[in-house]
């Protein structure tokens, strides 16, 4: 860590538990001991917290994925996966990240916003440190693929929360969707996909609204859409580029309208992403108090 964000840390700590204790003279050893000891203990968690900010790279394979092979022939086969993991608490965050990007792009808002939890930032096939093939990357295939992923690493359905950005967020959705149960606590997604490859883009066949329509299970997850703004420019990622109709898809769907936010707000403007998942985690705290 660097001394800047040590002690942006240390503020954090003082300000959700306090200073060291004082004691005086006429407190017992025992008092003073109690005391010491829950205090060392916060701190001891804290200095965890601080060397497990960093992340650790790790692979998997998912065996019978669907890989373009250099002939252009698609077979099934395994499909090498990276991601980074961030130690913590649960709930387990899983983070997906946009097109042409990778799981390490959203750095500050992980380390700002749920620092001390649980988070898996995922390398999409193509992206990252993940395996690459030759083009084409259907979108469906990449909605299979966190639905194995989560699978494969046997994360618990009842403690995973996921926050997808763009691409992200379509192949959250997609998987959520898909899942023969319920999949997430809860979805956070910031500009969702692609109009266009929802119904009549590049690849219809990712067509996401009868797989939701049919989904026994995506209508039981809170799904709060964060929109960037709308506009008119020649680049489609200076406006929203998600369906203002998306949210009337959920049951249990939330929709926010960024203003001024172009569709890269979360690199371009990390604290509107902080913010946004900062009130997220609030939100899920709130909902699910009764557990």
């Amino acid at each position: 860590q660097n001394p800047e964000q040590v002690s942006n840390f240390l503020s954090i700590f003082i300000e959700e538990h306090g200073e060291p204790p004082a004691f005086n003279i006429f407190e017992s050893c025992e008092e003073v001991s109690k005391r010491l000891t829950s205090h060392s203990f916060r701190v001891v968690s804290f200095l965890y917290y601080l060397i497990s900010s960093e992340p650790t790279s790790h692979f998997i394979t998912l065996p019978n994925r669907p890989v373009v092979q250099a002939n252009g022939e698609t077979t099934q086969g395994p499909l090498e996966l990276h991601y980074w993991e961030w130690k913590g608490h649960q709930p387990t965050i899983l983070f997906c990240h946009a097109a042409s990007f990778h799981g390490r792009c959203y750095d500050r808002i992980i380390n700002e916003a749920l620092h001390g939890y649980h988070v898996i930032s995922l390398d999409f096939r193509g992206h990252g440190q993940s395996q690459k093939h030759p083009p084409p990357y259907r979108f469906r295939w990449l909605g299979d693929d966190v639905l194995y992923f989560i699978e494969t690493l046997n994360l618990s359905k009842n403690n995973l929360i996921g926050i997808g950005h763009s691409m992200g967020g379509y192949a959250l959705t997609y998987a959520a969707a898909l899942a023969s149960t319920k999949l997430f606590r809860s979805l956070l997604l910031c500009d969702p996909g692609e109009a266009s490859i929802y119904q009549s883009g590049i690849q219809p066949d990712s067509n996401i609204y009868p797989l939701i329509e049919k989904s026994k299970f995506i209508h039981d997850i809170p799904i709060h859409i964060v929109r960037a703004s709308f506009g008119e420019s020649a680049n489609p990622f200076d406006w929203s580029v998600t369906t203002p109709d998306l949210v009337k898809s959920f049951k249990r769907g939330r929709d926010t309208q960024l203003k001024n936010s172009r569709h890269l707000f979360p690199m371009e403007e990390p604290d509107i992403a902080i913010d946004s998942v900062r009130d997220f985690i609030k939100e899920n705290k709130q909902i699910f108090s009764h557990l």
